[in-house]
């Protein structure tokens, strides 16, 4: 991942720090499309994104 996608996740983490790819998985409209949202998931911890 890219510098710049890390620190987007850092960030985030600063404004909303309870974040979490659990949290994601739970809201994301993008759940209903499997292929998709895999693909998303994977990104996220790539970038550093807490799975809790």
């Amino acid at each position: 991942m890219s510098f710049e996608q890390r620190a987007a996740v850092q960030e985030l983490l600063a404004i909303q720090p309870k974040s979490s790819i659990e949290q994601f998985k739970a809201a994301a409209p993008t759940r209903h499309v499997p292929r998709f949202f895999e693909q998303a998931l994977e990104g996220l911890r790539q970038a550093g994104f807490p799975e809790k």
